[in-house]
This record gives C-alpha cells, structure tokens and sequence, in this order.
C-alpha cells in the first residue's frame, strides 16, 4: 500500500493538479490525502482529472470560502470504503485493502490553528482511535502543532509550552507511533526561509505495524 499526505495549498490551482497527478502516477499511489486544498466543492471530473484515470473515489470536507479544504481519494480496485466522517479539522475513513482483506482506517487532518479548537480536534480523534484499536490506524497531514521545541526555528513568536505538551500528550495516550519521515527536517517554511516548522505527520497504532 503507497500511501501520500500532501498539504498542497490549492487544488485549485493548475500546475498544482498536474504536479500532484504526477505524483501520484511517479509513485504508484493507491491512497492521497491532501489538506488545504481551498475549494468550495469538488466533483467527479475533477477528481479523475487530478488523479489521472477514473478508478478512484473520494471523500472531502470543503472549505469555507478558501480558507482549509481536506480530501481523501483512492484506488477503488484496492481500497473498500465502507464508511466515511467529516468534522473540523478532519475527514475520516474506513474499509478494506482488498489484497489481503485488511481492515483500515485513515484520519487526514487540517488541524485549525486556534488552540482550544486544535484540542477539542485532539480530544476527537483519541476518542475515535480508543474505539476502533481492532483496525489499522493511519492518522496523517497538517496537525499544525509541534511536539518538541527544537521542531520549530526562527519564528518571533514563543512556541507555546502548553499546546507543545497538549500535542504530545495526546499522541502517546492515543498509543500512536510517529512513522519518522526521510529528506528535510521541517515540512513548513516561510518564502525567505528564516521561518520552519515540523508540522506534519505520519501516526499509526500498533496494530498498522505488526499487520
């Protein structure tokens, strides 16, 4: 199973479509996530256009004005959705990977960048992931949070120790592990790049691992 996050800014826009489609066929994907893709709505068309063929489904949560936008799409020849939930913040889905008949679950967030929102967003997902520890857990995307102060450098404003310990707490209480990426550190930067932030992640339960 190829799976890709890609805060992408804008689906909207042209070359972010094709550069995402060829991201998608360069890595032979069966499973993207995007965040931030800032559309009001999303139809079929659009989604075969952006994936590149029609054997695919999605489900999204559009944004408000152009300001968020969160979609899941994947490869309906291998992936069964049998359910899907959009909240602030979050879409979720569950079904089969129908190659070895492996029950999944995926949680693409957009967290908000308020943090009493980001910790009912918090509270939310460790509800959901108590409830469902019998399937493989993926929660990915932009969470907008850091969980160390070395994973945020050159910003003028103070990290925010709270939100920092919230953040981390409730990674280690939802039992969830941080699948360590390869390449740049920080995942967010600003034009001069004075400015970066670790802010997105991989997590997965235990059970994604020894499955």
């Amino acid at each position: 199973m190829i799976v890709i996050s890609y805060n992408i800014r804008s689906l909207g826009n042209i070359a972010k479509q094709r550069d995402c489609r060829d991201l998608i066929s360069s890595e032979k994907a069966d499973l993207c996530f995007i965040q931030e893709s800032k559309l009001e709505e999303f139809s079929e068309s659009l989604c075969y256009s952006w994936w590149g063929a029609n054997n695919c489904k999605w489900a999204a949560r559009n944004s408000e004005g152009r300001s968020g936008g969160i979609l899941c799409a994947w490869n309906k020849d291998l992936f069964f959705v049998s359910s899907k939930w959009d909240f602030p913040g979050a879409v979720i889905i569950i079904g089969v990977w129908r190659p070895n008949n492996l029950r999944c679950c995926f949680v693409n967030v957009y967290a908000p960048s308020n943090p009493s929102e980001k910790h009912v967003l918090w509270d939310m997902i460790r509800v959901f992931v108590d409830q469902n520890k019998d399937l493989c857990l993926c929660v990915l995307g932009d969470f907008n949070a850091i969980r160390d102060p070395g994973e945020r450098v050159g910003s003028g404003e103070p990290y925010g120790a709270t939100e920092t310990r919230l953040f981390d707490l409730f990674i280690r209480e939802s039992e969830l592990l941080e699948i360590r990426t390869q390449g740049r550190k920080f995942t967010w930067y600003q034009p001069n790049g004075r400015c970066k932030s670790k802010l997105d992640r991989f997590l997965v339960n235990k059970k994604w691992i020894t499955e």
